[in-house]
């Protein structure tokens, strides 16, 4: 998949595109229609703050990394996040129609969980201070991986009931020094996207009990 990519970006010479544009344009169908349509969801601008950059497809791409950890699951993850998203974009295109309306679902069921618990704080670092008057962060990709994923599998209830278990849960994650680490140096390595993920799944694992 990195091939194809790198041979699109040498044919298609002149304005440079990013690799998310590059994918919008091989995978194009149900996958990229579905990410398109996401990326303009009202919950998912609300928790984001209409923050991640739609010309460059940022915001797709964020969207794409979603899709790719809940369909293949981070164990799957080889070291290459261009040819994770690509593989993810190949499956969503064989999806059924069942099969993509219940991811969409999901992922607009983690947008409104995310806001519930963090409000404008979600996805940043800023959101272990869980107050409105502090500065907010930038939304870290790799926060939004795991926080997005995880959250999609909680039911309804469980977080109205473990509202507060989960808040507290998250943040003292983001005080320990391993899950910071895995979150912003080196973080599409494969060790620290199973890093991550495996802190965060304790940590909320712990909340809900």
């Amino acid at each position: 998949e990195r091939t194809k990519l790198d041979i699109f970006e040498r044919v298609n010479g002149g304005v440079p595109l990013t690799r998310q544009q590059m994918r919008n344009c091989l995978y194009n169908g149900q996958a990229t229609n579905l990410l398109k349509k996401l990326s303009e969801n009202e919950h998912f601008l609300k928790v984001t703050g209409s923050s991640l950059n739609t010309k460059t497809m940022r915001d797709r791409e964020v969207i794409n990394r979603f899709c790719a950890f809940k369909l293949c699951g981070p164990d799957e993850y080889k070291n290459d996040m261009d040819d994770f998203l690509a593989i993810a974009l190949g499956k969503m295109n064989e999806l059924d129609e069942v099969e993509l309306k219940e991811l969409e679902q999901e992922f607009i069921f983690s947008m409104k969980a995310n806001y519930f618990l963090f409000k404008r704080h979600a996805f940043r670092k800023s959101m272990m201070y869980q107050k409105n008057y502090f500065d907010r962060t930038v939304i870290n990709i790799s926060l939004f991986d795991v926080m997005s994923v995880l959250l999609s599998d909680v039911s309804e209830n469980e977080i109205e009931e473990n509202k507060d278990n989960i808040r507290d849960a998250f943040t003292d994650m983001l005080r320990n020094n391993n899950f910071v680490d895995a979150i912003t140096y080196s973080t599409n390595q494969k060790w620290k996207v199973g890093e991550r993920f495996d802190l965060a799944e304790e940590a909320l694992t712990e909340a809900l009990e």
